[in-house]
């Protein structure tokens, strides 16, 4: 049973299990497509899932494989593998569209927050008029009271 393409009498909890094995360990000589074992010289770490995979399951020529191990003993190296390649341009374009939504919601806020300001000022600026227009109403009722006296 392979953890990428599992077939439909394959009890998806186990090969959960499986998966998570592997990701737990990312020292894990096993590939994570066909389950053999492999060492460094023999498997390409994905860039994405952090999985390893066999010369094999990578899907290149045996010549780029070799360049890509060769790639990674002298310099860091980008290789990802299919399910990470597909995955890569949809997670690209959800963080995306969180990066604006967030945008978004960070200029709602500032409008809110401003409006909120003017409302408070405006608030006090009515409250400070009917303290006056109050205590004129007071004062001259005040007045005819004591001129009735």
């Amino acid at each position: 049973m392979s953890l990428i393409t599992s077939t439909p009498k394959d009890n998806p909890t186990d090969a959960r299990k499986r998966l998570h094995e592997l990701i737990r360990s990312p020292d894990s000589n096993i590939c994570a497509r066909c389950d053999k074992n492999t060492t460094d010289s023999t498997s390409a770490k994905c860039q994405g899932c952090k999985l390893k995979f066999c010369a094999a399951c990578t899907e290149m020529s045996q010549h780029a494989f070799s360049i890509l191990i060769l790639r990674h003993e002298v310099d860091d190296y980008q290789w990802k593998c299919r399910s990470c390649k597909t995955l890569t341009p949809t997670l690209e374009r959800i963080d995306s569209n969180l990066q604006e939504l967030n945008q978004r919601q960070e200029r709602r806020l500032t409008n809110l927050e401003t409006k909120m300001d003017q409302l408070e000022i405006k608030t006090k600026n009515n409250i400070a008029t009917e303290i006056q227009s109050a205590k004129k109403v007071i004062k001259d009722d005040l007045g005819k009271e004591i001129k009735k006296w």
